[in-house]
C-alpha cells in the first residue's frame, strides 16, 4: 500500500509488513487460460466470418457473359435497315451455365425515346416481361439502331442510357447493342460484361466494340 501526503515536498511511503503473494493457483491459472482460448476462438470465428461475407460480396461482382450468334447480329441489323426509324428489339434466350445465349428478338415497332415512355413501357414492355417470367426466360438484351455511319455513331445518347436504366430499376438488367447503318455494334451495360461471339463475320475492335463484315 501506498501513500501520499497533501503537504508539497513530503513523501511518505508504508511498507506492508507482509509483501503481497501474487502467485496464482493451479485452478486459477488453468481458467484464465481457458478464458482466453476462448477469447481467441471467438476472435477467430468473427474475423473468419468476415471474410466469408467480404468473398461473398466479391463473388457477387462478377462478369455477366453473354454469347451471340454473327447469324443472329446481321438478322437483327437487316430488320434495322429496313426502316429508316430507331426501332428496338429485346432479346432473350437460354441459359447454359455461366452464359446466355442471345438468340430471341421480339421487335418493338417504337423508338428508343417512345418507349422510356412510361405509358409504352408499363403496357406493352410489361407484358412481354411477363410472358417471359411465366415461360421460364429472362430479359438478357436490348438491340436498336442508330442513323449515322461509322463507330462513332453507336455512342450511347442521355436516352439509351435512360433506357437501360429503367430495365435496371425494373430488375430486367439487359445489356444494350447499338447498331449504326454501317454494321458497327457497341454493346453498353451498366453492370460488368463480356461478349462471346459465335461464328464468322463479326469483327472484334474491343471488348464492346464489334463491325459485321463480309463473309467470304
Amino acid at each position: 500500500m501506498f501513500w501520499r501526503s497533501n503537504k508539497k515536498k513530503k513523501v511518505k511511503l508504508i511498507i506492508p509488513e507482509k509483501a503481497i503473494d501474487f502467485s496464482f493457483d493451479k485452478q486459477l491459472c488453468e481458467l484464465m487460460q481457458k478464458g482466453v482460448l476462448e477469447i481467441s476462438c471467438r476472435r477467430m470465428l468473427l474475423s473468419q466470418r468476415m471474410n466469408e461475407a467480404i468473398l461473398g460480396n466479391l463473388n457477387e461482382i462478377r462478369e455477366l457473359h453473354y454469347c451471340i450468334g454473327s447469324r443472329f447480329l446481321r438478322m437483327n441489323y437487316g430488320i434495322f435497315c429496313r426502316s429508316e426509324k430507331e426501332s428496338v428489339h429485346l432479346i432473350t434466350g437460354i441459359e447454359t451455365g455461366i452464359l446466355k445465349h442471345l438468340d430471341e428478338a421480339l421487335i418493338l415497332n417504337h423508338e428508343v425515346k417512345e418507349l422510356v415512355n412510361a405509358k409504352i413501357f408499363d403496357s406493352e414492355v410489361n407484358i412481354y416481361m411477363q410472358n417471359l417470367h411465366f415461360e421460364g426466360y429472362k430479359l438478357f438484351g436490348c438491340f436498336h439502331i442508330h442513323p449515322g455511319s461509322g463507330a462513332g455513331s453507336t455512342y450511347p445518347s442521355s436516352i439509351d442510357i435512360e433506357l437501360i436504366g429503367n430495365l435496371e430499376r425494373g430488375e430486367y438488367p439487359a445489356v444494350s447493342a447499338i447498331f449504326s447503318r454501317d454494321g458497327y455494334i457497341r454493346f453498353m451495360a451498366p453492370f460488368q460484361f463480356k461478349i462471346h461471339i459465335h461464328g464468322s463475320g463479326v469483327r472484334k475492335i474491343n471488348e464492346e466494340l464489334f463491325q459485321l463484315v463480309k463473309v467470304s
